[in-house]
């Protein structure tokens, strides 16, 4: 009999553990990224390749202190490396009166490449692509700015 309890003991110990480490596994995927990410918010992106072009306009889906995913039609391979311009509108805090928006530049590197699957035809040689790029060169006065901008909005809300 009290080999029984003991053994049925163990189970339930056994069993505890594993529901605990998974629970914390599951809390660190949950909570690896470093920077709370922002959909919707009224910036204007472009983008130029560090080796050439001109700037293209591109459409932001988030933002965060760490990178930028884009929607883009233009060709972007993985790894590339864009020069980023972030136009932030200055209504929100108005701390230069004499411009309408601060111009922030930054590198990036392309991170992940996806098709807009809703748009997407083989037939058509000009599909969209998300972009996800990854911060590698910004100022620390920039990330202020864009931090000080992003903290007038709630995370993850779509704005318009």
């Amino acid at each position: 009999m009290a080999r029984a309890i003991c053994s049925g003991f163990l189970l339930y110990f056994f069993i505890f553990c594993v529901i605990i480490i998974f629970t914390k596994q599951e809390v660190y995927i949950i909570e690896r990224r470093k920077y709370k990410r922002y959909s919707g918010i009224p910036i204007r992106v472009l983008l130029k390749d560090e080796k050439d072009g001109s700037f293209k306009n591109v459409d932001l889906i988030n933002i965060s202190l760490g990178g930028i995913l884009v929607r883009t039609n233009e060709d972007i391979s993985i790894y590339q490396i864009f020069l980023v311009k972030i136009e932030i509108p200055l209504e929100p805090i108005s701390a230069f009166k004499n411009h309408d928006k601060d111009v922030i530049f930054a590198k990036a590197i392309v991170w992940r490449i996806e098709a807009d699957k809703e748009n997407f035809s083989l037939n058509n040689n000009n599909n969209f692509f998300y972009a996800a790029m990854k911060f590698i060169k910004i100022g620390k006065h920039e990330q202020e700015i864009i931090e000080n901008y992003l903290s007038n909005f709630e995370e993850n809300v779509p704005y318009e």
